[in-house]
């Protein structure tokens, strides 16, 4: 496994893809069918029509999205050449942020709600992985690879920051990146990817 992210494509449902089966569905505005006499219209109008569709969408909706997405934080989605380094945020976690819009607790949120699969730190917390030391083999590159995977998590968070790599989706999709790189157990694989994550936690920080 190289350096570079995972940047393979992961579909999801957004309302615009809800708000498009929407406007596929509806073609008449007039006139409705009855689910239990198929091709008899019905009346009811828009109102009508416009309850089924929804109904319809979410329904798509629920079978289309991964489970892994499921319960995700909502993505910054300003993407730049911009990132804070592990120092940065052990800092100031005044900035911090679980999603754009919702400051974050730093001593509630650990590396499992953050969605990392770790082998032996699942119950700290981000603030602590961003002090985590090195060390040999692989329990020592984890470490590393955590401490910077913290770090990109809190600036793909911000909407502040215009951080390259997303969380839970494209460009990088880092999170299941880093779960897979220690899955792999490979001192070499974590360190590749702990670097890719590094550099792009030391582009340049914008915030005070």
């Amino acid at each position: 496994m190289s350096g570079k992210l995972d940047e393979t494509l992961v579909e999801t449902v957004t309302f615009r893809d809800i708000r498009s089966v929407q406007r596929t569905m509806i073609t008449s505005a007039g006139a409705t069918t009855n689910p239990h006499h198929v091709g008899a219209p019905q009346p009811g109008g828009k109102r009508c029509l416009m309850r089924q569709s929804l109904i319809a969408a979410a329904f798509s909706a629920a079978l289309l999205v991964p489970l892994a997405l499921i319960g995700s934080p909502a993505q910054a989605t300003n993407i730049g050449n911009e990132g804070c380094t592990p120092g940065y945020w052990k800092n100031h976690t005044e900035n911090w942020f679980d999603d754009p819009a919702i400051p974050m607790d730093a001593n509630e949120k650990t590396l499992a709600k953050a969605g990392f699969d770790t082998t032996t730190h699942d119950g700290d917390l981000l603030l602590d992985a961003l002090s985590y030391p090195g060390g040999p083999g692989a329990a020592g590159a984890e470490r590393i690879l955590l401490r910077a995977a913290a770090a990109a998590w809190l600036n793909a968070a911000h909407e502040g920051v215009g951080y390259p790599f997303r969380r839970f989706n494209d460009p990088g999709n880092f999170v299941a990146a880093v779960n897979d790189a220690i899955a792999s157990g490979d001192r070499a694989t974590m360190l590749a990817l702990a670097t890719t994550l590094d550099n792009a936690n030391n582009l340049g920080c914008p915030l005070n």
